[in-house]
């Protein structure tokens, strides 16, 4: 009985090993960050933070501050009206991200009406 507790012992043991790297790298940790103009430098409020794997979005707050539970490596997409979008990986624990205005303006605009005689 004691040389088939041992052997279970070392299975489990083996079994855990093999299995606690995986638990490493599935783990969510909270990524902290700033975003702000790169010409001005002033925050901008309600840029959305979105992570490539994952449906779970946020909006940066007034003061261009956001925070967002993701894998380690992930990559998060960073989108806010009259910028342009970046990627950036999470790798840090607090990110600090600049967007550049989006120069691309309208040519021309069009309007119509429906239903007017």
């Amino acid at each position: 009985m004691n040389k088939f507790t041992n052997q279970l012992k070392w299975l489990v043991f083996a079994f855990t090993m093999l299995c606690f790297p995986h638990f490493l790298t599935a783990q969510n940790f909270t990524v902290k960050g700033k975003i702000t103009d790169a010409l001005t430098g002033k925050p901008i409020e309600s840029a959305t933070v979105t992570p490539k794997n994952s449906k779970n979005a946020t909006l940066t707050n007034g003061a261009g501050e956001f925070s967002i539970s993701v894998p380690n490596g992930e990559k998060l997409s960073i989108s806010s009206i009259g910028f342009e979008t970046q990627s950036v990986f999470a790798n840090k624990d607090f990110l600090s991200i600049q967007l550049s205005a989006d120069t691309k303006q309208l040519n021309d605009v069009v309007v119509t009406a429906l239903g007017i005689r």
